[in-house]
């Protein structure tokens, strides 16, 4: 079977699908502003803010902290001034802001199994005495990770 085939180009994909092309238009205009917004703002604000929408007239922000929100209070009556000459935002005349945290990133730590010396000999042990391969097989493995001494307070 021919995969390359069954592909469409992408203009065939998007002249059939008129929800994706709807989504692409959104997307280029939602770039467009995003370009505009970027040139107006200060250099350490760019990074922290987003655009949610901008309809009749109102440019919606989404900011990373309320201290970006606060700067962008203190400039709103400039950028609306500066963002009015471009043409992507012609009739602007009201920014609102949300503060939306942008979400934490989630640390993944590998869990490691600490295996006392004395539960390593017990698992040989028992594997020893196993008739399951796959099993014993496991159990040795088990046994051979690196060992910890662990002291008697030690409840981990």
């Amino acid at each position: 079977m021919n995969i390359s085939s069954k592909q469409k180009p992408l203009s065939a994909v998007l002249e059939e699908n008129r929800v994706l092309r709807k989504y692409l238009r959104i997307s280029d205009a939602m770039e467009r502003f995003s370009g505009s917004l970027s040139r107006v703002l200060p250099d350490e604000l760019r990074h922290h803010v987003a655009i949610r929408y901008f309809k009749k007239g109102e440019l919606a922000l989404n900011v990373t902290s309320g201290a970006v929100a606060t700067r962008i209070k203190m400039l709103n009556e400039s950028l609306i001034v500066q963002l009015a000459t471009d043409l992507n935002f012609h009739g602007i005349n009201r920014i609102t802001v949300k503060v939306r945290p942008k979400p934490a990133e989630k640390k993944v730590q590998a869990r490691r199994c600490v295996i006392s010396e004395k539960n390593g000999q017990l698992l040989k042990a028992v594997a020893g005495e196993t008739q399951d391969e796959g099993l014993k097989q496991a159990l040795y493995r088990l046994a051979k990770r690196p060992c910890q001494t662990m002291s008697a307070g030690d409840s981990k």
